[in-house]
């Protein structure tokens, strides 16, 4: 069973609407899967995540988020024997 991805962060870049989001690298993942979704300002509830990406990159740029709105950031390892991590 693959660990999740761990040090998620996102940094701010210069253009309105963006975040770099990176993380590390797990062993024995063969890609990662990055999902987002906007908090919704009422709070509560499941979150409406959706898939950003699907690869081998340690990396996504964010675009076309909403100055002002919050967004949550999940990643997971995937690749091993259970196919992917928590």
């Amino acid at each position: 069973m693959l660990p999740p991805p761990l040090g998620l962060r996102l940094e701010v870049t210069q253009v309105n609407g963006e975040l770099q989001v990176r993380w590390n690298t797990v062993t024995g993942a063969k890609s990662y899967l990055l999902e987002f979704a906007e908090i919704p300002t009422s709070g509560g509830g499941d979150l409406p995540w959706v898939q950003a990406s699907l690869g081998g990159k340690l990396s996504y740029l964010a675009q076309g988020l909403i100055p002002g709105r919050r967004y949550a950031f999940r990643v997971a390892a995937v690749g091993g024997s259970t196919g992917s991590s928590a």
